[in-house]
């Protein structure tokens, strides 16, 4: 009979696998019946919370002004309720005086610029037509001084050869030839004052109406500033 090391009663490899076996189906039988309470008992359970963390706040590059409005945020970056009030807008700035306007108002700088040419060349024209009405004055002057003495020396040699120089005739004669050329000289005169009086008249109606054409051109300014600033 040969030896064997199981002789002494100890299981044999085929009698353990058997009971391994054995086990394995035990414990699968136990996890079959404990599955579903576990299953049910993880539905069951409450689903565990999250935390909630704050973002963090914003940060800008550009450092805010001191005097500038920040609304006050929670700790969660949103604004809280308590922020003060935002600032009021600055005012808009104060329109500029009618005489800075109308300094820089180019419309009417423009006309005021033409008015005082057209004055400045109506005023050279009428000095060239006095210039040249006094030279026809003087020289009509000289002839009529001219012919008044060659009148009177005509006037003397009739009446020397007659005798009668010393007659009232001769008296009454000088006299009306000398009223005659007084008469003539006054009519020079008062030609020349009427014509000088026509132009100033003609200066003066021409100036009146420039300054109608620049009262008109100030208040179509003031116009536009006051569209411009919103001025009633």
């Amino acid at each position: 009979m040969a030896f064997s090391p199981w002789a002494d009663g100890g299981p044999t490899p085929d009698a353990r696998k058997t009971r391994k076996a054995a086990a394995a189906r035990r414990a699968a039988k136990t996890v079959r019946k404990t599955a579903p309470k576990i299953w049910q008992a993880a539905r069951s359970a409450p689903a565990p919370r999250r935390q909630y963390t704050p973002p963090a706040p914003r940060t800008t590059s550009v450092p805010r002004p001191a005097n500038s409005y920040a609304p006050a945020r929670s700790n969660t970056g949103r604004i809280s309720a308590n922020a003060g009030p935002a600032p009021k807008p600055a005012p808009p700035p104060a329109p500029p005086s009618v005489e800075e306007w109308l300094a820089g108002d180019t419309a009417y700088l423009s006309t005021t610029d033409a008015i005082q040419k057209a004055l400045a060349d109506y005023q050279a024209r009428m000095n060239q037509q006095k210039g040249q009405y006094q030279t026809e004055y003087d020289t009509n002057l000289a002839n009529l001084n001219q012919s008044r003495e060659a009148a009177i020396a005509d006037l003397t040699d009739d009446f020397a050869a007659r005798g009668l120089m010393n007659s009232g005739l001769f008296a009454n004669s000088r006299s009306e030839l000398m009223s005659d050329y007084d008469a003539r000289q006054a009519a020079l005169e008062q030609g020349r004052s009427n014509f000088l009086a026509d132009l100033e008249a003609a200066f003066a109606d021409f100036t009146s109406e420039q300054e109608l054409i620049k009262t008109k051109a100030k208040q179509d300014a003031i116009n536009r500033r006051a569209q411009r600033y919103g001025i009633g």
